[in-house]
């Protein structure tokens, strides 16, 4: 468990009260700055978790405090709130290992709850759930997933409930590509053999795969009227923070008109992470990896493919 000591910088003073009142909410002690002058001066190892927000009034000091919370690190946990585009966060977080934690800012000053359930992951180490990104009383659906020509089914579940609400064609078409990702990386990436090789990642995704009971996953959808939430859970926990990482770097480097096609390693958690406003991953290394997306249903397409989205890794240390 981390400390409960929490340093949060933003130029907007509107940013700096939501963020004030979200870290006491997850039980910490809120140190807020909102001068950029003295974002060079802050004490960043009196601090158990320091959120920057990567905005135009600190730019020429976002190396240096990156440099810095790096040295710190794992005592002290880096979470950008950022206001740059996905590529550019991602290829922050593919040049320093120790940030694991994006926040994007998008219209509203700040997303209180993504930051409040963030820091509150952080200091407890209590990472799994798909309920802490929902407000209690949300009814959840359960599928596990077995065999891959059943995939077409689970896909047919989930869009029934987005169906229901009545979101547009696009929306469930977002819905329907994440969790046809999703339920492909459960049956085809996430399976290992006991040598801890991957048994199926060789096959084409066309081949029927039927998973030993071990091997099967867990797929867990809800909606509460703002947010289509899903999790991909499986019994391995082989995925690393570098390996997604470096797929996303690789694909967001690649010509837009490139994008939508192309295929190879990474394409199918890219195609993923397109469709969703946040993006979370829960891994405790050999024993489970949870794969958390959530979509914004609030927003109009053309609006959500330019707003920036979330990214978070929680990685629980190896048991001796």
């Amino acid at each position: 468990m981390l400390g409960r000591k929490v340093l949060y910088y933003d130029s907007d003073e509107a940013a700096c009260l939501m963020a004030q009142r979200a870290i006491v909410a997850a039980g910490c002690e809120a140190t807020v700055v909102h001068d950029a002058a003295a974002v060079a001066d802050l004490d960043l190892a009196a601090h158990d978790i320091v959120v920057l927000t990567t905005d135009e009034a600190a730019a020429s000091h976002h190396e240096t405090i990156f440099d810095r919370a790096g040295a710190l690190f794992p005592r002290t946990r880096l979470v950008l709130h950022a206001c740059q585009q996905d590529h550019q966060c991602v290829e922050w977080m593919a040049q320093r290992s120790a940030l694991s934690h994006v926040i994007a800012k998008r219209d509203e000053p700040l997303d209180a709850m993504e930051l409040t359930v963030t820091i509150a992951k952080l200091r407890r180490g209590d990472h799994f759930g798909l309920d802490k990104y929902l407000p209690w009383g949300v009814d959840t659906h359960r599928i596990g997933v077995r065999d891959s020509r059943d995939k077409a089914q689970y896909v047919r579940e989930a869009s029934a409930l987005v169906n229901r609400l009545g979101c547009s064609e696009r929306v469930v078409e977002l819905v329907e590509t994440v969790v046809d990702e999703l339920s492909t990386n459960a049956i085809f990436n996430a399976p290992q053999d006991a040598s801890g090789r991957p048994r199926y990642a060789h096959l084409s995704r066309r081949e029927a795969v039927a998973l030993e009971e071990r091997e099967v996953a867990e797929l867990i959808y809800a909606i509460d009227g703002s947010y289509f939430a899903v999790a991909q859970r499986d019994p391995f926990g082989a995925l690393t923070r570098e390996t997604v990482v470096t797929y996303l770097d690789r694909c967001l480097d690649q010509a837009p008109d490139q994008q939508p096609g192309a295929g190879g390693a990474g394409m199918g958690l890219f195609r993923a992470y397109r469709a969703l406003s946040k993006l979370i991953f829960n891994i405790r290394p050999g024993v489970m990896t949870e794969v958390i997306g959530l979509i914004d249903l609030r927003q109009p397409i053309k609006h959500f493919k330019m707003q920036p989205k979330s990214l978070h890794f929680f990685v629980e240390e190896a048991q001796p």
